[in-house]
């Protein structure tokens, strides 16, 4: 027996977009069997744009959240993919979505049949597993802004302005635990200065990395409370 899922908004609204392929859409399923990997959302969407071009920008975006939060789903739970698409079923019938049995009939003979393969492929496990690790944060930047402050400086009369300050607030939201939170914090043009710095520094340390482990240079790695093994061309 499945466990009945009950899906939001923005599930219906989303495999509503894949009811609508009908049986285009069980034709990118084989393409998206192979042995390629994406490691990030984004380089998942731009795949199925490559395997199906004839879809839209909605409807690849809605494979690709909903891949990746079914997939989430299954680790979490430790649910098969069977027992998800099966509960997501009864939840969807809850609901209504399927009030044509038209649209029943293509849910459960294409649609529910392609999503459990996907959901088993080594691309969409390795895509949400990829994209579990590099969020997997106590909390995670929402928005920044740097937002510029004039402050006149009046006279003892009110009457006239001598002059005016400029000063700047990093604001930035994040998703803590429990909430969404804002922190305002003072900067200066020095603090800009150094931060910009710092964001150059992280972009091209992040290029050095993925170039090196994609070239396979040898590097010395420790693992803490072992000893260092340098690893070495043969």
């Amino acid at each position: 027996m499945h466990p009945t899922l009950q899906p939001n908004h923005r599930q219906v609204s989303d495999l509503r977009w894949l009811l609508d392929l009908k049986d285009q859409f069980a034709t990118v399923k084989d393409a998206l069997q192979s042995t390629v990997v994406a490691l990030s959302p984004l380089q998942l969407i731009r795949l199925i744009e490559q395997e199906a071009p004839a879809w839209t920008s909605p409807q690849h975006g809605a494979l690709v959240r909903q891949g990746l939060a079914l997939r989430g789903l299954m680790t979490e739970s430790g649910l098969s993919s069977d027992n998800v698409i099966g509960g997501l079923s009864l939840g969807l019938e809850a609901a209504g979505f399927f009030a044509d049995p038209a649209d029943r009939k293509v849910w459960d003979n294409t649609i529910a049949p392609a999503l459990v393969e996907l959901l088993d492929s080594k691309l969409f496990r390795v895509a949400a597993k990829s994209a579990n690790l590099a969020y997997d944060y106590a909390n995670l930047l929402r928005n920044a802004r740097v937002i510029t402050d004039v402050r006149p400086v009046f006279d003892d009369s009110v009457e006239s302005i001598d002059g005016a300050v400029v000063s700047h607030v990093l604001r930035l939201k994040y998703t803590g635990i429990d909430d969404e939170t804002s922190l305002s914090i003072v900067i200066d043009t020095t603090d800009i200065q150094r931060l910009l710095e710092e964001c150059e520094r992280a972009l091209s340390k992040g290029n050095l990395v993925r170039n090196w482990l994609r070239d396979g240079k040898p590097i010395q790695c420790h693992v803490t409370g072992a000893k260092s093994v340098e690893v070495t061309d043969d």
